[in-house]
Formats: C-alpha cells, sequence, structure tokens
C-alpha cells in the first residue's frame, strides 16, 4: 500500500518570516556591501601606496629664478 496524496489535500502554505524567500533579498544587501569594502580598501591601499612614494618628494609652485643673463666669450688660443 502506498500513502499517497491527491492534489486536493494538498494545503498550500506561506513561506515563513525569516525563511530562504526572504534570505534571498539580503544577499544582494551584503553583496553590496562587500563591494563597497573591498573598493574603499583599494582606495586607501591606493593612496597609501602613492603617499609612500611621493612623501619625500619636494614640489614648487611658480619657481622662478630672477637673475641677469651675462655673456662669456670664448678664448680661443
Amino acid at each position: 500500500m502506498s500513502t499517497a496524496t491527491s492534489p486536493s489535500d494538498v494545503v498550500p502554505q506561506a513561506p515563513a518570516v525569516g525563511s530562504a524567500a526572504a534570505g534571498a533579498s539580503a544577499k544582494p544587501k551584503n553583496k553590496g556591501r562587500a563591494l563597497l569594502f573591498v573598493l574603499a580598501l583599494a582606495a586607501v591601499g591606493g593612496g597609501g601606496g602613492y603617499w609612500w612614494t611621493h612623501r619625500t618628494l619636494e614640489s614648487t609652485d611658480n619657481a622662478q629664478v630672477d637673475g641677469e643673463v651675462i655673456v662669456v666669450p670664448a678664448r680661443c688660443a
């Protein structure tokens, strides 16, 4: 003997709160946070690397030298 049920005996049930259906909508949010974390980490790493390589370089804005141009003749012997 089998205990098969007919389609009229099966009652559809509503998904429980916190079930897999609710968890499926949370995954993209977690992926977004993970992506944001990775991008922030890359930005901090890139900024730190740029600072590390350029920390000892001096830069000047509008550096000009005022002076006179003097002609020095060449001596031929």
